[in-house]
């Protein structure tokens, strides 16, 4: 059996790459039919690829090239992209090369996985397969994010971890604690660890217990020092000790969506405790059960095998017992934790752009109980067991299809929606305006990738100044009558006392697109102040500071 191992192994990751590629042959034909041209899903991409240009031609994380930001939060996945630009002729190449193969790599992950630790090889293809099959593993290769890269460091982390031995745990910790470098939430990802080493010396002797204190100590060490690492980086960037998103996001808020809706730092910056309980208690149930019902649209005949894969798995008494247990963990652990800092909605929200690694996981576990259930649906009314690997699979894997193409629908008509405004809207910039304009601007990634002009964000992403004058009560206009941009770019309804001024502003030009998925507004106009207008109408009108501007962040953007 071992001597056509080799062979089975390398027949499985060829089976993983077809699926790969005949789902990524069917988006890219979608996109062309639809939109005409390739793109991007979301704006937030061209906003890496800024950071990741500006890092390749200068050696600065800077959006407005020569002024280091710490506005990136993904600026590991800013640095690989810089890489990958010497070997591809363009910066969308690079972008789809790194995320394509991050993409692939995180299916064939799970196939290793449970291939090594069930020694199943055909468990493990067909994990892999589905995988590569399911939402958002295509989607993600090439959304220009960083969600594929953390996913395939989380895979290694978790694969390295349930390898065996001291050195490997470690190892693998040390991978794990690398992602907070392309989504910072990650962080929770050392309590996790803690959490697997307390499960893993519940049945130890005294003596064994002492023994593993050192690799918990060393553990610790390696967070601590990945953390103060990231947070001394931003500070030597601009001052701040977490990326300025955050600021950002601590300010945006609905009229009808109230501030612990946001997650405990906006209730923290607003100062409404009032709000505390509800973000602490509510806002993570709600958000459990929205990732519940996201895990079952991936792939529902999986999620009902579920808890009885979590339980067998959970006790396993083999090195990869550890492996199986974090994976747990981190399923769950994280969208918990991520729910109180920042909660992203549902689980499909934007290609699953925040969770995207929990799919692969979520595959994994079930897959990977086979052994121990042989079954993927047990201990339920749908119980499997009289059916063949094959035809459960096949059920899985035809559930998975589905919903990753109406899925990669939605992907496919943002990919126009994003083309058909921001683009077409940083083309006119370029077109219309000279090398030293500054550009105001609420969605600043195509804007300033495409026009390859200075930008000034009125969301706050880059600009943290402007988050400190909507705190303080100010309102756009104010703070934007001091820099005098050029144009001001902007969804009128996300500041409808800046847009609907009477006088002192002029419409040069409008974007829209049909069916609107994905942009934050009905039309993205280009407005052409008349900056001493404006401020004089300012010093004749502008009302006492409010805690919060009725205009400053009245949207609650979408951030990278």
């Amino acid at each position: 059996m071992e001597a056509n191992r080799a062979p089975r192994v390398f027949r499985a990751i060829a089976a993983i790459i077809a699926v790969f590629s005949i789902g990524s042959l069917a988006y890219w034909l979608a996109v062309w039919m639809v939109a005409g041209r390739d793109g991007f899903p979301l704006d937030d991409a061209f906003i890496h690829l800024q950071f990741a240009r500006n890092l390749f031609e200068t050696g600065d994380m800077a959006f407005n090239a020569g002024t280091p930001s710490s506005g990136c939060t993904a600026p590991g996945f800013a640095a690989i992209v810089a890489l990958a630009r010497n070997v591809v002729p363009n910066w969308m190449l690079a972008s789809f090369l790194v995320t394509t193969l991050a993409s692939l790599g995180t299916a064939i992950l799970v196939f290793g996985a449970i291939a090594r630790w069930t020694r199943d090889i055909d468990v493990a293809r067909w994990a892999g397969v589905v995988v590569a099959v399911a939402c958002p593993t295509v989607i993600q290769a090439f959304s220009g994010m960083e969600a594929s890269v953390y996913s395939f460091l989380c895979l290694a982390g978790i694969f390295a971890y349930g390898a065996g031995g001291r050195g490997m745990r470690l190892l693998g910790a040390t991978i794990l604690a690398t992602c907070i470098w392309f989504r910072p939430e990650f962080l929770v990802g050392c309590p996790l660890l803690c959490v697997e080493w307390l499960a893993r010396r519940a049945n130890r002797s005294e003596g064994e217990v002492r023994a593993t204190l050192g690799e918990l100590a060393i553990l610790l060490a390696i967070w601590i020092s990945m953390a103060a690492l990231y947070v001394g980086y931003h500070y030597r960037l601009d001052g701040h000790f977490v990326p300025t998103t955050f600021a950002a996001k601590a300010v945006a808020h609905f009229a009808l969506r109230p501030q612990w809706l946001e997650g405990v730092p906006a209730v923290v910056r607003h100062g409404a405790w009032e709000y505390l309980p509800l973000a602490l208690v509510v806002l993570p149930i709600v958000n459990m059960l929205l990732m519940g019902v996201g895990v079952f649209t991936i792939c529902a005949p999986l999620a009902f095998g579920l808890e009885a894969a979590m339980k067998r798995l959970w006790r396993v008494e083999s090195a990869a017992g550890a492996g199986w247990r974090l994976a747990i963990l981190m399923l769950f652990g994280y969208p918990l934790a991520r729910s109180l800092v920042e909660p992203a909605g549902t689980l499909w929200y934007q290609g699953q752009r925040y969770f995207a690694h929990l799919t692969p996981l979520f595959v994994l576990i079930v897959f990977g109980a086979w052994p121990l259930t042989r079954s993927l649906v047990a201990g339920s009314r749908w119980d499997w067991r009289r059916r063949s690997l094959g035809s459960q699979a096949r059920r899985a894997f035809a559930w998975a299809v589905g919903a990753s193409a109406l899925m990669g629908a939605v992907a496919v008509f943002s990919v126009k929606n994003i083309n058909d405004v921001q683009v077409e809207t940083a083309n006119w910039l370029r077109e219309h305006s000279d090398a030293d304009d500054l550009i105001a601007a609420n969605d600043i990634g195509a804007v300033g990738f495409l026009s390859n002009r200075r930008v000034l964000d009125t969301v706050g992403l880059i600009e943290p100044a402007i988050t400190e004058h909507f705190l303080e009560g100010g309102r756009l206009a104010e703070y934007l009558a001091n820099q005098a941009p050029r144009y001001v770019v902007i969804f009128p309804e996300w500041y409808p006392d800046f847009s609907q001024m009477e006088s002192g502003l002029r419409k040069r030009i409008g974007f829209t697109t049909s069916p609107n998925l994905v942009c934050g507004g009905a039309e993205l106009v280009v407005f052409e102040p008349q900056w001493p207008i404006i401020q004089a109408t300012i010093a004749r009108t502008s009302p006492a500071r409010r805690s919060v501007a009725s205009d400053g962040a009245s949207h609650a953007q979408s951030l990278p």
